[in-house]
């Protein structure tokens, strides 16, 4: 199950993207769902595993264009809270055509934070595994102190400073570092990896785009996994695809190495089509992904 923000994005594709007070021309408008946890969700499901989501949307036209794909995929959304008079976060996304690198500027009405009394305790503790990010540490926190205490894996989504977010680390076994953030905090990935290894997770991970990820575990040397090959024609959606990978590949008992050339391969596979979640593959399409990329 995940805790955490969905999204309807705006996404403009560019030949060039323009300097600040500048113009420049789109080839590509498109409107798509996204969200750090619903992608990643939506992912799993995806991979053919069962799926719940905790979050908040406003009551507007644009919850249900955002809850259309989860509901149609199974995913559970019947704890999904809807604020009245409040607008369901957004986002516009700009893509560089050449690169397929993206940019994102977000809102989030504030009346969609999460509160305490969103966090379903009972759940959690049944749960397989617990997917969060920083930005509803007000049920993430509850959460993630449940899912410890029921030996319940937890993974953390986690690209930015926030509230509480170094307890939220210091709780999740698999917190997964965004690369600039990692380069930022701790002054490279590597250097990420090691110091939360350091503070008992079972296994760090830092995501690196079309470098792979990087990671170390408290019983696991420092591992570099490739990304996968391919011209991305939008990287938006890649780390919460990653992401979902992961915690399928977690679920599945698969050992590092595995978990992150799993990963890595279903956040490359997403990169080939535009938004977020439009490319996220199923498990056969990574395994013949994967194989097609030994062979070339």
């Amino acid at each position: 199950m995940g805790i955490g923000p969905i999204s309807l994005d705006q996404v403009g594709v560019a030949q060039t993207l323009p300097v600040p007070a500048g113009k420049a021309p789109m080839t590509t408008w498109h409107v798509s769902t996204g969200g750090q946890v619903a992608t990643a969700l939506l992912c799993i499901r995806r991979l053919g595993r069962q799926t719940a989501f905790v979050s908040t949307v406003g009551d507007d036209e644009a919850a249900t264009q955002v809850l259309a794909p989860l509901a149609a995929a199974g995913v559970d959304t019947s704890r999904v809270r809807t604020v009245r008079g409040a607008a369901t976060q957004r986002a516009m996304i700009w893509v560089d055509a050449g690169s397929g690198e993206r940019t994102v500027l977000w809102q989030r009405d504030t009346a969609l934070t999460l509160s305490g009394a969103d966090a379903p305790l009972a759940l959690v503790a049944e749960a397989g595994l617990l997917l969060i990010d920083g930005g509803d540490p007000e049920a993430s926190l509850p959460a993630a102190r449940e899912a410890r205490e029921h030996g319940v894996p937890v993974v953390m989504d986690a690209d930015g400073d926030g509230p509480a977010v170094d307890e939220l680390l210091a709780l999740s076994d698999f917190p997964i570092v965004s690369g600039d953030w990692a380069s930022q905090r701790w002054g490279s990935a590597e250097s990420a990896v090691h110091a939360l290894a350091a503070q008992g997770a079972t296994l760090a991970v830092v995501t690196q785009g079309r470098h792979g990820a990087v990671a170390a575990g408290a019983a696991t040397p420092l591992l570099h996994a490739p990304a996968l090959r391919i011209q991305p024609v939008d990287t938006t959606g890649a780390g919460d695809a990653f992401h979902g990978a992961f915690c399928d590949a977690v679920l599945g008992g698969a050992g590092a190495e595995e978990a992150l050339r799993f990963s890595n391969a279903v956040a490359g596979l997403n990169c080939l089509h535009l938004g977020a979640q439009a490319g996220l593959p199923t498990r056969q399409t990574v395994e013949s992904a994967l194989e097609a990329d030994v062979q070339a």
